[in-house]
């Protein structure tokens, strides 16, 4: 009786926990669509809070012999999943490239709904279950070839393929410790709740017009205006290459300045820096660089109806299963 008063008792302060995120979710969404001025200042303090509890993985390269594929790997992912961010922090820790397809769930009131999404029928088709990250690497000859699902076996076939040789930076092996890493990724959950709140920002997708060629971002996570953008293409469901350019990525800064150096403000030029968020449209030609004018432009130019009016308040577990990361169990993904 004790642990089924107990259980009772959770699933209710879930409820009444969500229904007044749900009125946070509104309110802040009010806001953001009536000042432009309040939603860039808001993306830009949520993302570096967001960011900071992350320890900032991801802005180093490791130290030591990295291996180069010839080809750029295959990401299914979507920006509300911690799972997938813990990929995407790898792959730029270990200064790699890859393709990533957006795959932003289509409701937060069932899991595993497949309606109308644009890539989850393709992980569902090749790997056989509806779950990210979902990686492909057309460069192996092994399983990864076919498909990898878990964040921990995805991350150790990275490290064993392209870092057996390296040092995770110090901030990485912080956040990946069995002491730090419960401790934030329960700091992730609040910080998804409280500072990335509308669904929009990477959790469902937004109605848009297919893009014939995927675009290509230069970036690295622990930018918050690199995350504002990412955000955006996941939602609009809109596939790109990410070229990773963390601090320490020496041989693709110098390709940036080859290539974009002109374009950035003399004294980066001269402190030889780099400037991301990146931006490359090759289906429209354009190049942008500030992340609230590719934000605009993305939406101008690839959304084709309205962003999902749903908060938390409509979460629900219906259709999850033992493999899938909920709420109330918190440890796979959907």
């Amino acid at each position: 009786y004790c642990s089924l008063l107990a259980t009772i008792m959770l699933a209710l302060l879930q409820r009444v926990l969500l229904f007044f995120v749900g009125i946070y979710q509104r309110i802040v969404r009010y806001l953001c669509e009536k000042s432009p001025f309040f939603e860039r200042y808001f993306d830009l303090v949520a993302c570096t809070l967001a960011d900071a509890t992350r320890l900032l993985t991801g802005n180093l390269v490791a130290k030591g012999e990295l291996v180069k594929p010839e080809q750029a790997l295959i990401l299914y992912e979507f920006e509300g999943c911690p799972f997938c961010r813990k990929v995407r922090e790898t792959i730029c820790v270990l200064d790699l490239d890859v393709v990533i397809y957006p795959c932003p769930r289509e409701t937060l009131k069932a899991y595993s709904v497949c309606k109308d999404s644009r890539y989850r029928p393709v992980v569902q088709q090749k790997g056989g279950q509806l779950k990210f990250p979902f990686l492909i690497d057309p460069n192996s000859k092994g399983p990864a070839a076919q498909g990898l699902y878990e964040s921990a076996d995805i991350i150790a076939y990275l490290w064993r393929t392209y870092g057996s040789e390296a040092t995770p930076p110090l901030n990485y092996r912080l956040k990946h410790s069995k002491v730090l890493q419960p401790v934030v990724l329960l700091l992730e959950m609040v910080c998804a709740l409280l500072l990335r709140p509308l669904p929009s920002q990477g959790i469902l997708r937004v109605p848009s017009q297919p893009a014939a060629q995927p675009l290509e971002l230069w970036g690295r996570e622990g930018s918050p205006f690199c995350a504002i953008v990412r955000e955006a293409l996941c939602s609009l469901e809109l596939p790109y290459r990410y070229k990773t350019v963390a601090i320490g990525s020496k041989a693709k800064r110098r390709e940036f300045h080859l290539l974009f150096g002109k374009d950035m403000p003399r004294w980066r030029q001269s402190a030889k820096l780099i400037m991301v968020p990146l931006l490359l449209d090759p289906n429209t030609g354009t190049q942008l660089f500030e992340s609230r004018d590719i934000v605009d432009y993305l939406r101008r130019t690839y959304q084709a109806g309205q962003a999902p009016a749903e908060t938390f308040a409509d979460y629900s577990t219906k259709g999850a299963s033992s493999s899938h990361g909920t709420m109330s169990v918190g440890s796979k993904q959907d």
